[in-house]
C-alpha cells in the first residue's frame, strides 16, 4: 500500500484554478508533473541490488564468488570505478555483499557483461520496470528497459548497441520512475515476491503478483549488502545515518542503497522552434541522486525511493540519503514501523 507519494515542487490545490496559467507555463520547475509516476530517471547504483540478484539466480556468481576491482576493467581510460576516479586505486577482491556495500562499479560492470543485455533486461522486467506501476492513475508511465530485440530494431536508425555493463550500474538506456524503484526494492524486502502497488483500497486495479525465482541464500546476501551500505563504516551511506551530528532512528535497522546517475542537462525551448535541441538554453544541470531502502531489516514494514534532480556535489549519499532517514524517522513516529 502506498503511504506517501510526493512530488516537489507542488502547488496549493485550493488555488489551482487561479494559479493554473502560471503553473502550466513553468517550463523549469514543472510543478504539474508528478515525478513519482511520470518522470523516468536513470537509476544509477540504486539498481545494483537487482543486478546482483539476477546474477545470483542465474548462477553467474555465488554469494562467495569474488571479482577483483583494480579500479578499471580494461585500461584506466574507460569503465572505471568511482574509487579509481577519486583515489587512483581499486577495491580489490569483493564478493556480492561487499560489492553492494562499496557500490563497486567494476563488480557490476562484470556482472552485466556476464549476464548480457537480453537476460539482464528480462530480470528488470520481472522486477516491474518495463510496465506501468499499476496504480490506475492515467499519467503513470512504464520505465525504459531496452531489450535486445528493441536495440536491434533501432540499430540501423542511428542507435548505438546497448551495453549490459552500463545497465548493471543503472546508466545507459535503462530508466525507471521512483515508484518503479520503490516497488523493485519492496520485492527484495518481500524475499522475491513482486506486488504492484495499491493506491486505493477499493475500486483500483487488480494487484499483480509474481514470485521471482530467487532462493533465500541469494536474498540474504543482497540484504546483507544493503544493510552494510547503511550500517558498516565503509558503507556508502554510513555517515549519513550514523555520522557526526546525525541522530539515528532508535531501534530500527535500515537497509539501503545509494545511487548517482549522470544526467543530461535540462533545456527549454528558448529558440521557440517547437522542440528541444542542442541549441536551446540549459536551465538546470547536474546528476540524479537516489536513495532506496527498506526497514526494519528482519521484519520489513516500509520501503522507499528518494530521487533528487540535478544535484551538484555529493551524489546520492549526501543529497538523497538524509531525506530517506527523515522519512523513516517519521514512519516510526507515526506508527508505520512497529
Amino acid at each position: 500500500e502506498v503511504l506517501a507519494m510526493v512530488s516537489v515542487p507542488t502547488y496549493d490545490l485550493n488555488d489551482y484554478a487561479r494559479d493554473y496559467p502560471s503553473l502550466v507555463k513553468d517550463e523549469i520547475r514543472l510543478p504539474l508533473m508528478h515525478r513519482a509516476i511520470v518522470q523516468r530517471y536513470q537509476p544509477g547504483s540504486a539498481v545494483k541490488p537487482l543486478a546482483a540478484l539476477a546474477a545470483l539466480a542465474d548462477g553467474i556468481i555465488t554469494p562467495a564468488t569474488t571479482i577483483d576491482c583494480r579500479g578499471y576493467m580494461y585500461n584506466p581510460d574507460s569503465f572505471r570505478c568511482w574509487i579509481y576516479r577519486n583515489y587512483g586505486n581499486g577495491h580489490g577482491p569483493l564478493n556480492v555483499t561487499e560489492g553492494l556495500q562499496h557500490s563497486c562499479n567494476i563488480f557490476f560492470y562484470t556482472l552485466g557483461q556476464r549476464l548480457g543485455t537480453r537476460r539482464l533486461c528480462e530480470w528488470f522486467c520481472m522486477f516491474g520496470l518495463a510496465e506501468p506501476p499499476g496504480t490506475g492513475l492515467p499519467s503513470e508511465r512504464a520505465g525504459t528497459v531496452p531489450t535486445e530485440q528493441w536495440l536491434r530494431a533501432r540499430s540501423n536508425r542511428g542507435y548505438q548497441p546497448g551495453d549490459a555493463r552500463f545497465m548493471a550500474v543503472g546508466q545507459g538506456l535503462l530508466t525507471a520512475t521512483p515508484l518503479h524503484m520503490a516497488g523493485a526494492i519492496a520485492t527484495i524486502a518481500r524475499d522475491g515476491v513482486f506486488l504492484s502497488p495499491t493506491l486505493v483500497l477499493e475500486g483500483g486495479p487488480k494487484q499483480v503478483r509474481r514470485d521471482l525465482p530467487i532462493v533465500p541464500a541469494h536474498i540474504q546476501a543482497v540484504k546483507e549488502g544493503m544493510y552494510r551500505v547503511v550500517n558498516d563504516r565503509q558503507g556508502t551511506a554510513y555517515k549519513y545515518f550514523h555520522g557526526p551530528g546525525v541522530t539515528p532512528v532508535e531501534g530500527v535497522d535500515i537497509c539501503g542503497k545509494t545511487g548517482t546517475a549522470t544526467t543530461a542537462p535540462q533545456r527549454i525551448d528558448s529558440n521557440n522552434n517547437g522542440r528541444i535541441d542542442e541549441g536551446d538554453q540549459i536551465v538546470r544541470s547536474g546528476d540524479t541522486a537516489w536513495f532506496v531502502g527498506f526497514a526494519p531489516r528482519d521484519n520489513p514494514q516500509i520501503t522507499l525511493a528518494v530521487t533528487v534532480e540535478y544535484v551538484g556535489a555529493g551524489g546520492g549519499g549526501a543529497n538523497a540519503a538524509p531525506i530517506g532517514l527523515e522519512i523513516i524517522r517519521l514512519c516510526k513516529e507515526m506508527g508505520y514501523i512497529r
